[in-house]
């Protein structure tokens, strides 16, 4: 059996010291470190952890060795007659601590009654159980019975609070049932100081194996140490309220100069809250007067804007309008040109229609000479009757050289007007 006596840091402290460091079981942190290590559990339950005192001592054990151990706490965090009821302040300071200082151990904690728990727990599978819970003869008992079944053959049962010390005026009913105990139970030992610490070992060959090693002098030495600590920081916590009280004396003094100077200020409050008044309705006046200035500002603005974009919209037509007068004026270049053009035209046409008109006087004068010779050869038909059928023959020769030269005529001049003026000579 390696039994050490560890000094270790219960880094619970740095959490809540005031309530870990200097409870009640805090005496006995050092014994359970110490009883952890030696025989590294599988499985520790505690009915009652209240703020953690026990427990944390148990987890900082198995976190320091690193053991696979699995640490149920067990309590409603609701208070008794004992410790008073309080309120979820202790169990959210509990949880606090299990999920920033130990991460990384097995913590199981269960938050209901000592009963409802046992059928969560199977039976012979404790190594350490800790009861803690209520102090009250009949509870204590029927918490031992109640869990008895579930702790191992070689297991290790603690009982806090089993002293002779009066609590609200009596003794402990804890304290009578542990004396019953040890009349039952032959492998026991326990502490007086700190409320007392009862230990039963249900194997007592564990139980001669760890005698020799629990010094009740060096635990009660580390007690003793606690409560010099705890007497020292109470001496520096009376002088520290004893200059608060001084602070807070003080401050009343201060605070009755300042009742004093506000009486004598309250005096001219009517004269003051007049001249507040004027001062209101001076700066309505004057928030009046700027928000007209702002409105008139914001018209002005909006009619300049209105203006600047009606200006916008003219330039804009006058760059249309400058473009179509633009486009009109190359329109017109071409109408003169094409009008220039077309008058050249007209006066070829003219020039064109001068000529025909020249060459149909021609072959009129012609066709009257054609029509002397015909009035001519008639006669000459009549005066050579003779010769009728000579000239008859000659004169349908005539005829017919005159039909041909009548239509070669016609179709020359109507050729000639169809082409100057586009009629169709059909």
């Amino acid at each position: 059996m390696d039994w050490i006596y560890y000094k270790p840091h219960f880094e619970c402290d740095d959490i809540n010291e005031i309530l870990l460091k200097y409870s009640p079981w805090s005496s006995h942190r050092f014994f359970a470190y110490d009883l952890i290590s030696a025989l590294s559990p599988q499985h520790v339950v505690e009915l009652g952890s209240h703020y953690g005192s026990s427990f944390f001592s148990f987890a900082q054990a198995v976190k320091d060795h690193r053991f696979n151990t699995c640490l149920t706490a067990i309590d409603t965090w609701q208070g008794d007659d004992f410790t008073r009821h309080y309120q979820n302040d202790v169990f959210e300071s509990f949880s606090k601590i299990q999920k920033e200082i130990y991460p990384e151990v097995n913590i199981q904690p269960l938050r209901c009654t000592f009963d409802e728990a046992l059928a969560l727990i199977p039976d012979h599978s404790i190594d350490i159980l800790h009861i803690d819970g209520s102090h009250y003869y009949d509870d204590v008992k029927h918490d031992f019975e109640s869990w008895f079944p579930k702790v191992k053959p070689s297991g290790i049962i603690l009982l806090h609070d089993i002293s002779d010390d009066l609590v609200l005026n009596q003794v402990m009913g804890s304290h009578e049932f542990w004396l019953e105990l040890k009349q039952k139970f032959a492998n026991t030992w326990e502490f007086t100081f700190s409320w007392g610490l009862g230990i039963i070992f249900l194997d007592a060959t564990l139980f001669q194996e760890i005698l020799p090693y629990i010094s009740t002098e060096h635990y009660q030495k580390l007690s003793n140490g606690l409560d010099i600590e705890c007497r020292d920081s109470l001496r520096k916590d009376f002088f520290t309220i004893n200059d608060q009280k001084f602070y807070i004396s003080d401050l009343k003094k201060q605070l009755e100069i300042k009742n004093e100077h506000l009486n004598r200020y309250s005096k001219n409050e009517s004269v003051r809250q007049e001249y507040i008044t004027h001062l209101e309705e001076d700066i309505d006046n004057i928030k009046t007067d700027y928000q007209t200035t702002i409105d008139g500002k914001d018209k002005y603005i909006s009619d300049l804007e209105m203006e600047n974009s009606d200006l916008l919209k003219k330039e804009s037509i006058m760059h249309a309008m400058a473009d179509e007068k633009e486009c009109i004026s190359h329109e017109l270049e071409k109408a003169k040109l094409l009008y220039s053009e077309t008058q050249k035209k007209l006066q070829e046409s003219k020039d064109k229609l001068n000529s025909i008109q020249e060459n149909l006087n021609i072959k009129q004068s012609e066709n009257e000479e054609l029509i002397n010779r015909l009035a001519k050869a008639n006669f000459d038909i009549q005066t050579y009757k003779n010769q009728q059928h000579v000239l008859e023959k000659r004169n349908e020769t005539l005829n017919k050289e005159y039909q041909n030269l009548e239509e070669k005529y016609h179709k020359t001049f109507y050729y000639q007007i169809s082409r100057l003026f586009g009629v169709d000579n059909k």
